[in-house]
């Protein structure tokens, strides 16, 4: 089952919680499976987010009956939730920030801007499944064709099922047409024999087939992509706010690798591996941008001078230091 929380009964995952593996990298939980409804406080804030305490929080995820609907907060609470046919602008008062239902941040100010956000997207999905019409017909195909062959090994398998015209003319039976073996099937079947020879001569087929079909959709699939990219980029320009990525992947790797730690600052025994891949990931940050450190402190505490002392106490030179002797 997936992990998410609740807004007002809607589900949301933008109060996720990152989780690091050595096999699997960084990726996330999509929450807590926390409930909140109109006045609860809401997580605005950790060591990997920090969403402003009058957002709206848009969900347009699978969503049959409505275009959208808006989570509105103000003062850190939920204020209300309302779809795309009951939103006023009114209801946007004071808002000063959005974020969709995973988190990202949106350049979105008024109900306008939500309008024109749909409308583009709208479009460039459209766009999309256009374009990969062909690819998507390719792959969909070629895992039809996979499963064929999964059954085919099965030796139970009929394999008069998957026989071509070429097959026939590469077997014992050559003279043969499918009209033919079709009317002589039932006693063809009691062959087993031949039926191992049909059956290897249809695989080999299916996997010369395979690999065709796998060049076709890769040719494919980088031509779609040559396409796509200079207009998502477009999209992202003008709807994406990406201004505090590095920050925040700095504070996933923070929380992960300080979650590897029993009470006493150690390692735990089962998680070394998980650990050292963490902080070398964590060091590979740092060496890419030498201020991401004070960048970092000065996003999560921005007029909070408590805690960016804390953050400075926590993140000095020496911590660094001790850190990397880790990767030792």
């Amino acid at each position: 089952m997936g992990m998410y929380d609740y807004i007002n009964g809607e589900q949301i995952k933008c109060f996720y919680n990152p989780i690091f593996q050595k096999e699997y990298g960084l990726w996330h939980s999509g929450g807590s499976l926390i409930s909140y409804n109109n006045g609860d406080k809401l997580p605005l804030k950790s060591l990997f987010y920090n969403y402003s305490s009058n957002l709206g929080i848009l969900d347009i995820t699978n969503l049959s009956d409505r275009k959208y609907i808006l989570h509105i907060i103000k003062d850190g609470r939920v204020f209300k939730t309302v779809s795309d046919k009951d939103l006023v602008d009114s209801d946007l008062n004071g808002v000063n920030s959005f974020i969709n239902y995973y988190g990202i941040k949106l350049n979105l100010k008024s109900k306008t801007d939500i309008l024109n956000f749909m409308n583009d997207k709208e479009k460039f999905e459209t766009y999309l499944k256009s374009i990969r019409k062909n690819a998507n017909s390719i792959l969909s195909n070629l895992n039809k064709s996979i499963k064929c062959s999964r059954k085919l090994k099965n030796k139970k398998a009929n394999v008069f099922e998957f026989i071509k015209e070429e097959d026939i003319q590469k077997s014992s039976l050559i003279g043969y047409n499918l009209d033919k073996l079709n009317s002589e099937k039932a006693n063809l079947m009691k062959d087993e024999q031949l039926l191992d020879e049909l059956r290897k001569i249809v695989l080999e087929r299916i996997e010369i087939e395979h690999k065709m079909a796998f060049k076709q959709y890769d040719e494919e699939d980088t031509k779609c992509t040559e396409l796509i990219n200079p207009l998502k980029e477009q999209f992202n320009e003008r709807w994406i706010l990406n201004d505090n990525y590095k920050e925040e992947l700095f504070g996933e790797l923070l929380t992960c690798f300080t979650g590897f730690l029993d009470c006493n600052g150690d390692v735990l025994e089962d998680k070394k591996d998980d650990f050292k891949s963490c902080i070398k990931k964590f060091f590979e940050l740092i060496d890419e941008d030498d201020n991401i450190v004070s960048n970092y402190i000065h996003w999560q505490s921005k007029d909070d001078k408590k805690y960016k002392l804390e953050l400075e106490q926590l993140l000095n030179d020496n911590f660094i230091k001790g850190l990397k002797s880790n990767l030792e």
